[in-house]
């Protein structure tokens, strides 16, 4: 039976002679970091040392990583040009890396290493969550070679298989243990059959205080997702049985530790939260019919499904896969045992209290009811099962605790029925449909054939070795160390199988071409004498990060709401995780200041531009005298296979139109008939003050609709950039100068970044458009003294300028680093004035005995 009062970590070691000298936990992190390189050893070799993947990881979490470190070593944490049409580094990137342990390992080393450094930076993090799987499991009254089974079921299920593609989850789950540990040994202090006096225990409630402002750093949403499961677990375990005083005492001391860490982490968390404000990703929350069941019943197989055979990798889905659980993370499968252990559990504590059959009952019913399965995602629509990692621990505690009973009586039932559900997968898999002819045919039912039959062949050879194991060895010990091994074994095959299939999406060609593109090599700077953005297709998704060069074309979640809103509010395009707008939109990219297309030939030779249908304006890049022959020749080089497409009717950053519209009455407009009109007419909010309007024509409907020759449209855009600014530049100093109007200078701090520009000889008080996020924190400074910024377009910025030639500084200033900080700086004094009340409560217990 498990004891759920031990807490007492005992002292362990591995058996047999010259090992004794390893601490356990050593030995479970070399271990774990052993198994995961092994894994991936196989795509190290053939791509000579680069860990290359498919989807999110290559597109996502490498240019991220690169981005991030090139930002941190030059000392830029706000403020970055180069995501999206320009966010904050925390905000944008927090629930990415920024709040990584593991990231910050890469800061010592040269941008170039980065790539090469990541497959074993999720390593440590597989080693990570060996350790402290291990390390709680030992708080449970069983045996040391039972914890090590159980910490590499945790780190190598297919919760973290499946998720390799995104790499920044594996934070969340390496250091989730330490949370229940330290909390399980602050909730002990009241265990007893009276409460401890609240000055007891202080370093316990630092511990759980600290590993909460660890845990909110990381990753905010994980840790949301930990605060939830936590109220449950802290319910189910700790309420039944409690006095009212031992109750309110626990809840005291849970609060102000969880309190007090978030305190903490208040710095981080503001910085991190105020880039996404608004976010539109947060207001689709799941309603209806939705909240109770799923659109399709595939979705309770598959569910099933994950927890009985190796994981399905993100997006390839097998058998009953639906296209819900697309990116949902739906996997759960332990190596070696699936649902052995669970159901051995189960049928043990038949009839029997047990706190961690309730939570596992309890986490069950959570999956199968959508809308509970949404709290941990605060109730958003899209369905996400990126919470199962806190159930697969305890899943992985009562199999390990079931396996190394004697009697295996229950535990042999539980391995029959998991491989008889295993069985049913594969007798689906078989079942007949018809093909395009119509004509039946069997073994068909599967979306990715070959992915299904190498995770079946694993899953099936696992289930014999668990079979012949709980048969043939009778001695407990024994059992324990075959076990082990054979954990490990197939932790390996497991992982290394799910990577097999991810690699396999694209082929060796796909990969030397993102390597020699992205990372080996920059497009030319065409301009080096202006601002510009510039656009890739598809095939070259953020490569601009990489590259370091501003774009329209994004694919990142966490970008400001004002991106979501220009988006949405100038070309009804709606923004998801991607900015990707229609080709057929050369007013928006007009005004956004896009120079450049840059068609990945070789990759994507049936691309738009290859048939002609690119964005009108957009013309190769062609050679019309001896000075740009040599430019040509780079930019036709196949070697890197991109081919230039420059905009005639590029507008510089800083312009002024000469008519507006309000958001009210553009939003009447057919928005798929607005587009070129957008150089024509700045939009603005309803209640913007007519003194900024003064000198502009209010536009009416059908000048916003009227714009259908080319001619015209070129003229407008012409006439745009006639009044642009003279310079523009990005300001990246940590101080700037700044010349006020009678030419003495005035310096600022430009810590968070921004851009100065000058302006042309206006002709009238003006409003000068920038295409840049308008942020709470800009500052605006017209001749050194501080200006005004409206918000147009939905989104963007307009600078109200005065007549003639102006300078414009721009400074972006983290709105809520004060706040942050004096969060942050109150909640390390309340723990210090805590623990000085402890103490001080201490010697005063010691003096009255």
């Amino acid at each position: 039976m498990i004891n759920l009062s031990t807490t007492k970590l005992e002292e362990t070691s591995i058996p047999g002679g010259r090992w004794r000298r390893f601490p356990a936990p050593l030995m479970m992190f070399l271990t774990g970091f052993l198994i995961y390189v092994i894994a991936v050893l196989p795509i190290l070799v053939i791509n000579h040392g680069l860990f290359f993947l498919y989807g999110d990881y290559n597109v996502q979490q490498v240019p991220f990583y690169m981005l991030a470190h090139r930002a941190v070593r030059n000392g830029e944490f706000f403020w970055n040009w180069n995501l999206d049409l320009g966010g904050t580094l925390i905000g944008d990137l927090s629930f990415y890396l920024m709040g990584s342990p593991f990231f910050w390992l890469t800061i010592p080393f040269p941008e170039s290493a980065v790539p090469y450094l990541m497959p074993f930076l999720m390593a440590l993090k597989y080693a990570t969550c060996a350790t402290t799987a291990y390390l709680y499991f030992r708080t449970y009254k069983i045996k040391d070679l039972s914890a090590r089974i159980g910490g590499f079921l945790y780190a190598f299920s297919g919760f973290n298989g499946c998720n390799i593609v995104f790499n920044h989850f594996t934070d969340a789950v390496a250091f989730f243990p330490l949370l229940l540990l330290t909390f399980d040994s602050l909730m002990e202090l009241d265990t007893g059959e009276e409460a401890s006096p609240i000055s007891h225990g202080y370093m316990r409630w630092l511990r759980f205080t600290l590993c909460v402002s660890l845990l909110a750093i990381i990753n905010y949403y994980f840790f949301f997702g930990m605060v939830v499961f936590l109220f449950l677990y802290a319910v189910i375990r700790y309420a039944r049985g409690r006095s009212l005083r031992t109750l309110l005492s626990m809840i005291v001391r849970a609060l102000s530790g969880g309190i007090i860490g978030v305190l903490i982490a208040a710095l981080f968390l503001m910085l991190a939260l105020s880039g996404i404000a608004g976010n539109t990703r947060l207001e689709n929350v799941v309603l209806g019919y939705d909240m109770i069941v799923y659109p399709s019943a595939l979705m309770y197989l598959d569910i099933l499904k994950s927890m009985v055979m190796v994981s399905d990798i993100i997006g390839k889905g097998t058998i009953l896969y639906d296209a819900t659980v697309k990116n949902a993370s739906l996997a759960v499968f332990l190596p070696f045992f699936g649902l052995s252990g669970v159901l051995s559990f189960f049928r043990a504590y038949q009839g029997r209290k047990s706190w961690i059959k309730t939570l596992l009952w309890t986490c069950f019913l959570i999956a199968l009811v959508p809308v509970l399965n949404s709290v941990f995602s605060l109730f958003n629509s899209w369905y996400y099962a990126r919470w199962y990692f806190m159930p697969i621990l305890f899943m992985a505690l009562v199999t390990v605790r079931e396996f190394e009973k004697e009697d295996l009586t229950n535990f042999r039932t539980g391995t029959l029925i998991s491989t008889l559900l295993f069985t049913l997968m594969l007798v689906i898999y078989c079942l007949p449909t018809r093909d395009e002819s119509g004509k039946i045919v069997f073994f068909q039912i599967s979306e990715n054939k070959d992915y299904f039959i190498r995770n079946a062949i694993a899953t099936a050879c696992m289930y014999v070795g668990l079979i012949l194991l709980c048969l043939l060895v009778r001695s407990r010990k024994r059992r324990l160390r075959i076990g082990l091994l054979l954990t490990c074994l197939s932790s390996l095959a497991a992982t290394m199988i799910m990577l097999i299939n991810g690699m396999s999406l694209v082929n060796h060609y796909g990969m030397q071409m993102w390597k020699q593109q992205m990372l080996d090599s920059k497009p030319d700077t065409l301009d080096s004498n202006v601002f510009y953005r510039v656009e890739t297709e598809g095939s070259a998704t953020n490569y601009e990060m990489v590259w370091g060069m501003p774009t329209i074309h994004c694919f990142l979640s966490t970008v400001p709401a004002e991106i979501f809103n220009f988006y949405s509010g100038t070309i009804g395009f709606t923004r998801t995780v991607e900015s990707n707008p229609p080709l057929r939109g050369e007013g928006l990219r007009a005004i956004l200041s896009e120079k450049y297309y840059l068609w990945n030939h070789i990759i994507s030779s049936d691309g738009e531009y290859g048939k002609g249908m690119g964005t009108y304006g957009f013309t190769e890049i062609q050679r019309d005298t001896g000075e740009t022959e040599e430019l040509v020749n780079q930019a036709r080089d196949r070697k890197h296979g991109f081919r230039y497409f420059e905009n005639k009717n590029f507008i510089p950053m800083g312009f002024v139109f000469r008519q507006y519209i309000y958001e009210s009455e553009f939003d009447k407009l057919d928005k798929n008939q607005t587009d070129r009109a957008l150089v024509k007419a700045l939009i603005l909010p309803d209640d913007t003050p007519k003194k900024y309007t003064e000198q502009m024509i209010h536009a009416g409907a059908s000048d916003m609709t009227a714009i259908t020759s080319d001619d015209e449209f070129d003229e407008e855009c012409r006439d745009r950039a006639a009044t642009s600014c003279t310079s523009f530049r990005t300001i990246h100093e940590k101080r700037i100068s700044i010349k006020t109007g009678s030419g003495k200078e005035k310096t600022f701090s430009s810590y968070g970044g921004g851009f100065q520009a000058t302006t042309s000889n206006l002709e009238n008080r003006s409003l000068v458009y920038f295409s840049v996020p308008n942020l709470a924190g800009w500052k605006v400074y017209v001749d050194g003294r501080e200006g005004t910024v409206l918000t147009a377009d939905y989104g963007m910025m307009a600078v109200d300028v005065p007549k003639g030639i102006h300078e414009i500084t721009a400074l972006y200033q983290p709105p809520y680093l004060r706040a942050g900080l004096v969060a942050s700086l109150s909640g390390i004094l309340f723990a210090i004035l805590y623990g000085v009340f402890c103490k001080v409560e201490k010697k005063r217990e010691r003096g009255t005995r």
